[in-house]
């Protein structure tokens, strides 16, 4: 299993942080567009949203946004209003 975290940002890359090292076998991918790195925290890094999408089984985002909406059933989000 592929989990992947969306929504860049101290919140984004914070859960890298937290799920990375900790994964127990589960691959964590961040989502990124502007980090320059290909790795952060021994979890990939992908700048390409499209590409990301496709790659993760279960997407951790901090705010539900239109550009993810189109994977709304792999998405765990806090933001359950879409109003964040």
């Amino acid at each position: 299993m592929k989990m992947a975290i969306a929504g860049a940002g101290y919140v984004g890359l914070a859960n890298a942080i937290l799920l990375g090292p900790n994964n127990d076998g589960i691959k964590v991918i961040v989502y990124e567009p502007d980090l320059a790195e290909h790795e952060f925290f021994d979890s990939k890094v992908v700048n390409d949203l499209n590409l990301f999408k496709q790659k993760a089984d279960v997407i951790v985002a901090n705010c539900f946004t239109g550009d993810i909406r189109d994977v709304a059933d792999k998405i765990y989000s806090r933001d359950i209003f879409s109003k964040d």
